[in-house]
């Protein structure tokens, strides 16, 4: 898949996930309901929590989706996750897997998703390939103003 794209993705992205994303999808409501995604929220990048309406759980970030509707790989984002972080072995294995299968989508650093009809839906399969190949079954996307949330 070319860095900017309006076309789907790719056949190979699309072989490789559908069967995991099915799984992942069908955990989105069980986590939505024990984890609310309103109210306050803090995440500790150093310490790999995420707190969200009182409850923390572990998280092993895999991308980041920006309000200019670009895709992050984390392992990407050396500001916020060093190399050699461990919190990185997700998303490591995961691009791995991409260069095994010659998947581009999940070897290149940075997506462009504005070309498609709706790069919401567009990360949203992204996530959903990328949490259900690395064993996690749910993803939460978030856009959360600055001032309700913080990260450190």
């Amino acid at each position: 898949m070319p860095a900017t794209t309006s076309e789907p993705f790719s056949r190979e992205f699309e072989e490789a996930g559908a069967y995991y994303a099915a799984v992942a999808a069908a955990q989105q409501e069980v986590y939505a309901a024990y984890q609310p995604a309103r109210g306050e929220w803090r995440l500790s990048y150093r310490q790999g929590l995420f707190t969200s309406g009182g409850k923390t759980l572990h998280q092993s970030p895999l991308c980041f989706f920006g309000t200019d509707a670009s895709w992050l790989w984390a392992w990407a984002n050396e500001q916020t996750h060093p190399p050699g972080s461990e919190r990185l072995a997700r998303a490591l294995w995961l691009r791995a897997f991409g260069e095994r299968h010659r998947i581009a989508e999940l070897v290149t650093p940075r997506l462009e998703l504005a070309g498609f009809p709706d790069p919401a839906a567009a990360a949203w399969r992204l996530a959903m390939l990328g949490s259900g190949r690395c064993g996690r079954a749910a993803w939460r996307p978030r856009r959360c103003p600055r001032a309700r949330g913080r990260s450190s």
